[in-house]
């Protein structure tokens, strides 16, 4: 097998929040192909079309609730991503009998009606979330909260590029992935935020963003500045 510095390389080749929204998809097929006795890795294609159908239906097995034709999409491809970390060959994805599959799938359950529009937050929005007066004492939580609203809404940025969890937090690649109060450096009526990682950032180089005094309620430069004196960490 490969060596715990390849598997390693590999592992850090794939977003964790990818990694985390494809599990749902291993548990199941896992579950269902070891109660089976079938082999899991690398899956047969026999297999994979008759846990396609089972999912997408929904039996009484663990994790086999119905699911729609996009979601099985998406299920299979958690599979798919589980074989290449595996160094499994992954034709079998390819095969036109499963596309064909796919295809009768959402042939019966078809996405009705338009996509859901996303649309982007308006400075009239943050200053409902921000809250039109700054009192003197604000709850910690709810200043970090202001920060990030306000940086996000400046910035362009996405939620998960300044947030993290818990998980997170405890990797050894925490401080050099995610977004820590070293990344924010301020300057007279301005602060540089270093994005270390971003979803469209391929090369993971990073950027400097640089956020300007505004003035008013939703100042990301002065809500930054109080919450780095009222809550004082490294």
């Amino acid at each position: 097998g490969a060596s715990e510095l390849v598997k390693k390389l590999i592992y850090h080749g794939l977003e964790q929040s990818t990694r985390d929204s494809y599990q749902s998809g291993t548990k199941s097929w896992e579950s269902w192909a070891s109660i089976r006795g079938f082999p899991t890795y690398p899956a047969l294609l026999p297999h994979i079309l008759e846990w396609s159908a089972s999912k997408f239906f929904g039996t009484s097995d663990p994790s086999m609730g119905a699911v729609s034709a996009t979601s099985l999409s998406k299920y299979l491809a958690a599979v798919r991503s589980r074989h290449v970390d595996l160094g499994f060959d992954i034709q079998v994805f390819n095969h036109p009998t499963l596309r064909r599959l796919l295809a009768g799938a959402t042939s019966i359950n078809p996405t009705f009606g338009e996509p859901r529009e996303k649309r982007p937050v308006t400075k009239a929005q943050l200053e409902q979330i921000v809250g039109l007066e700054l009192p003197k004492v604000k709850p910690l939580d709810q200043l970090n909260l202001d920060a990030a609203f306000t940086l996000m809404f400046a910035g362009f940025l996405r939620l998960g590029e300044i947030t993290y969890t818990t998980a997170e937090a405890k990797t050894a690649q925490f401080q050099f992935m995610n977004a820590t109060r070293s990344d924010v450096v301020f300057g007279p009526n301005f602060f540089q935020f270093r994005l270390k990682r971003s979803k469209t950032g391929v090369k993971k180089r990073g950027v400097i963003i640089t956020v300007a005094a505004t003035g008013g309620r939703t100042c990301a430069y002065s809500i930054m500045k109080r919450l780095f004196y009222d809550d004082s960490q490294p």
